[in-house]
């Protein structure tokens, strides 16, 4: 096994400057903590964490809460944070359950926060300013945290990684109108319609169209939606009920778009001569459905990475203002020009 010694001779440094790299120390040059990294990497070598532990020194943890990792999104975002974050020397924990003796016992430095409306995340992320714990997360809305009164949350500790989640939104249905569609459906999965970017980047473009666009979801809203799948499957039959039938439907996701495609199938409505379905993100099974998903590409390896940055700089007391990351449309099979009767549903 390789030791601290090993990897300075490598990488021609002291066994200090390895210890000071391994500790996130700011007195290090960016290429000489390449080098050491670099050493360490080929030299499979990792720091004896319980033993720093022991010494008194806390090792390095990131949480990482992701309540929602039945959403093939996050598990992709996840992989961008815990490589971000190793190659830094940090450790990271995975966790669906928020403990707030954790946080308390001050067993992890920073959390990432991998949920996509904000305001479910509203009490632990108060519970972490509170303590003091520093967190980034995931802005879906235009507004990120809302109190039960309406009144802006601000917080202390806390960082935004923003998507431009309008655009996706805006351009795909731009691109529908295109196809010859004019009145278009939204499946959303979001109480609180008007803070959702999504939705506000799909209604900008109908307005400026001229588009008639109206939203739908499973009333009541299931709080966190288990399987969106299942979700998806469940609004084809309430979609087949509407008269007249939509021509295009937007999912705010690509598991409900899924979802939503095999309800309409097995009720003899066909994608995309009957009606067109798009999804949001294009998770890695999109390609893949019978027909491949029209979706709008979110990157979400990037998401994870620039999450565990924002995290890391604000441990370290380091600027850093990461940009909005930009979607791009995927077209494929599921999406196609208006049809031109209604259709009969037996």
């Amino acid at each position: 096994m390789a030791t601290r010694e090993d990897v300075a001779r490598l990488a021609g440094v002291s066994g200090a400057t390895v210890a000071r790299v391994f500790s996130n120390s700011s007195n290090v040059s960016v290429k000489t903590t390449a080098k050491v990294l670099d050493a360490a990497r080929f030299l499979e070598y990792a720091p004896n964490f319980y033993g720093r532990a022991l010494r008194g020194k806390s090792p390095k943890q990131l949480l990482v809460y992701s309540p929602e990792l039945f959403n093939p999104f996050f598990v992709q975002v996840f992989y961008g944070i815990d490589d971000y974050a190793r190659e830094r020397g940090y450790q990271v924990s995975l966790t669906r359950n928020f403990s707030r003796s954790d946080i308390q016992q001050r067993r992890f430095e920073g959390v990432v926060c991998c949920i996509y409306d904000p305001n479910e995340f509203l009490k632990e992320a108060q519970f972490l300013d509170q303590h003091g714990v520093p967190f980034a997360f995931l802005n879906s809305l235009t507004s990120a945290f809302d109190s039960e009164d309406g009144s802006q949350v601000g917080f202390q500790h806390g960082s935004a990684v923003d998507m431009n989640w309008e655009q996706g939104a805006y351009i795909l249905t731009d691109y529908l109108r295109l196809l010859g569609h004019e009145e278009m459906l939204m499946i959303v999965d979001t109480a609180k319609l008007e803070g959702d970017k999504k939705w506000r980047g799909a209604r900008e473009c109908a307005e400026e169209k001229g588009l008639r666009l109206t939203s739908m979801n499973l009333e009541p809203l299931p709080g966190k939606i288990e399987n969106p799948y299942e979700y998806g499957y469940l609004m084809s039959y309430r979609i087949s009920r509407v008269r007249p039938l939509p021509t295009a439907v937007i999912c705010c996701s690509d598991p409900i778009a899924i979802g939503l495609i095999c309800g309409l199938v097995q009720q003899r409505i066909r994608v995309p001569e009957d009606i067109s379905v798009a999804g949001f993100d294009d998770s890695l099974q999109s390609a893949y459905t019978n027909p491949p998903l029209t979706t709008v590409h979110s990157p979400k390896y990037q998401i994870g990475q620039m999450l565990a940055q924002t995290l890391i700089a604000t441990l370290r007391s380091e600027d850093v203002s990461p940009l909005p990351l930009e979607p791009r449309l995927i077209i494929r099979q599921s999406t196609a020009p208006r049809r031109s009767k209604d259709v009969f549903i037996p």
